[in-house]
């Protein structure tokens, strides 16, 4: 019989090495400290003890008070930084410390090569070892270093991609009717031979049964299947396009103007309406949830789904929010998706068109009155329910899901 901690994961050979060389770099690093004439309660203590720039000051300070001691080698200096300073740690503190502290560093510079690699790799793994705020703050660094990466590489970015999703009950007892509102803003090419495909839709697809019909929530607009370019939201005059539709059954948008930077940034709206669609499990054999998918289909700085329940105080029994990748290129099949080591939460907003406002998506409590008037829906009765990344990454696939009532 297996106990609990037979089940309990086995410790890796990086964490057992790198718990016993941090632990003794850690300890010289604080004898060093503790050995200088001044008292050392913060970074700026240090940087004045020992004459430092704040940035070596403050992450000598963070390796000696870190919790979590495989965290810490994310914060060691650089060799050239950590040679400064024990140099200057030899002006007041004894030979004895400081080779002890400079021994350490060999250590830890052994183990980065002989465990790791190279410092990146390094600092990734000591990354995943910190709490969860300070990880995310190090993840977002990494995301932004991404998100500029491939600006230049796909010649195209946006300020913000979002999708909101309204569930009002259907006539039918069983059923929820689902407004769906996109968004694109602040969407520029930044190449003269970037791609200038805006989005496309599928009308038809002959190989799956029909499993519902929407409707255009502004019939009069240009319309693509069942969502409608919103242009009281959107830029206007809009962009020139054309349209096309190809022998699967897509319909595509393409910018028609040649311009790049600030002078081609503009914002696109589309809305549409489903109704009576029954919720279903998010894979077979699990319970019923309503799930909602956000695909990042251009580099962005910020990524958006809201999910706005009526009276959603009591329908939202228990919210979930994952990063998911699909190996293949198709999300369709289970089998072929990755769940990310991205932490990301679903944020309670309160209550009402109001409670959505966001500096990211501009006018839009007024954008989700005016969608729900149009259906005749009280828009101040709708709780609000968020999931936002900050430079989310490229083709992943954000997903929100909850239990609806029983």
């Amino acid at each position: 019989m297996s106990t609990t901690t037979d089940l309990q994961p086995a410790r890796s050979r990086f964490e057992i090495r790198a718990v016993e060389v941090m632990t003794t770099l850690k300890a010289a690093l604080s004898d060093i400290l503790s050995g200088t004439p001044a008292d050392i309660h913060r970074a700026a203590d240090l940087e004045r003890a020992l004459g430092l720039p704040a940035t070596l000051s403050w992450q000598i300070f963070r390796v000696v008070h870190e919790p979590s001691v495989i965290a810490a080698g994310a914060y060691v200096p650089k060799a050239k930084a950590m040679q400064r300073f024990l140099r200057a740690a030899r002006k007041c503190a004894s030979s004895e410390l400081v080779d002890r502290a400079s021994a350490a560093f060999d250590d830890f510079e052994s183990l980065v090569k002989g465990s790791a690699g190279d410092r990146v790799s390094f600092d990734t793994i000591a990354t995943s070892a910190m709490a969860p705020d300070e990880a995310e703050q190090q993840d977002i660094a990494q995301r932004r270093a991404a998100f500029r990466a491939n600006s230049h590489v796909f010649g195209v970015q946006r300020k913000t991609g979002f999708r909101t999703v309204i569930v009002h009950r259907s006539s039918e007892t069983d059923r929820n009717d689902y407004c769906m509102l996109h968004g694109l803003i602040g969407l520029r090419r930044l190449r003269y031979d970037a791609p200038r495909h805006l989005f496309s839709t599928r009308l038809e697809d002959r190989s799956k049964p029909q499993r519902f019909e929407g409707e255009s929530l502004e019939p009069a607009a240009t319309t693509f299947g069942a969502v409608s370019i919103l242009e009281r939201f959107s830029t206007r005059p809009f962009p020139r396009t054309n349209r096309s539709r190809d022998s699967q059954g897509f319909e595509h948008l393409e910018l028609l103007d040649n311009e790049v930077g600030s002078d081609s940034s503009f914002d696109c709206v589309t809305g549409g309406v489903f109704r009576s669609i029954v919720p279903s499990p998010i894979s077979p054999g699990e319970e019923i949830r309503d799930s909602f998918r956000l695909l990042c289909g251009a580099p962005s700085r910020v990524l958006i789904q809201d999910v706005l329940l009526y009276d959603g105080g009591s329908v939202a029994r228990s919210f979930e929010a994952l990063v998911r990748y699909s190996v293949s290129g198709s999300f369709e099949r289970e089998g072929n998706l990755i769940t990310l080591p991205q932490r990301v939460s679903v944020m309670s907003m309160g209550v009402g068109a109001k409670a959505a406002h966001t500096p990211d998506i501009p006018r839009y409590p007024e954008m989700i009155r005016w969608a729900c008037d149009r259906l005749g829906w009280d828009s101040e009765r709708f709780h609000v329910y968020r999931c936002r990344i900050e430079y989310p990454i490229l083709s992943a696939q954000l997903v929100m899901s909850f239990s609806p009532p029983k």
